[in-house]
């Protein structure tokens, strides 16, 4: 990619950092986040849902509250 624009590289192996609309299906209560990116970098967009910066990870998901949820809980 040249000019403005960020290189988006997903924080969680395998995860998928764009809307498939899945969301509206699994009434997960998530909604899609539009933005725009300011710069030319790399950047790790968050896919647990719990950063306080979105779209961007801030390593929430490295917290003892979010490593010892059970799967499919709310964050």
């Amino acid at each position: 990619m040249r000019g403005a624009g960020a290189i988006l590289r997903p924080a969680a192996r395998g995860a998928r950092p764009f809307c498939d609309g899945s969301h509206f299906f699994q009434r997960t209560g998530l909604s899609p986040l539009k933005f725009k990116a300011q710069e030319t970098r790399m950047v790790a967009l968050c896919t647990c849902k719990a950063t306080q910066r979105p779209p961007y990870c801030d390593g929430t998901h490295r917290s003892e509250r979010v490593q010892k949820a059970e799967v499919g809980s709310p964050l």
